[in-house]
């Protein structure tokens, strides 16, 4: 079960990362970027609690000309379940939008996830791997 989880989390990982290099045009700069994500509980059914379990560092890499981000979070969480959980598809980006940290202080972003891969182990350690773009950045 381990070495096929490693493997699905390599080839999605490797997969993610190949579609944003290629689908960004070459003369677009790439920045790497802080951004945050909550990253949710899980109830004893194996359901995403609406309780949201811990604010967790997003670390992205952002395709400056087109908007493009992919990236992952890592974090601990409730897992009441007792297994291993796995969730496709979630965007667990604020409902508002996400604050970047290097040197852009307090603007925020539209985030679109066009696809993601959250998991949680059974003692809680969580793996939040996204794609997408950051839409309309804002001043707060």
């Amino acid at each position: 079960m381990r070495n096929w989880f490693r493997k699905a989390r390599q080839t999605a990982a490797i997969g993610l990362i190949a579609s944003f290099l290629i689908a960004g045009p070459a003369y677009a700069r790439y920045e790497s970027d802080t951004l945050y994500v909550r990253l949710s509980n899980v109830d004893r059914y194996g359901n995403l609690s609406s309780y949201y379990g811990q604010t967790a560092t997003f670390y992205a890499l952002i395709n400056t000309r087109t908007g493009r981000f992919c990236g992952n979070a890592r974090g601990r969480v409730s897992n009441a379940s007792g297994r291993f959980q796995c969730y496709r598809n979630v965007n667990l980006f604020n409902a508002v939008g996400v604050a970047g940290s290097s040197g852009n202080g307090g603007n925020y972003y539209f985030v679109t996830v066009s696809c993601s891969l959250y998991s949680v182990d059974r003692n809680g350690y969580a793996s939040y791997c996204a794609e997408g773009r950051l839409e309309d950045e804002f001043d707060v």
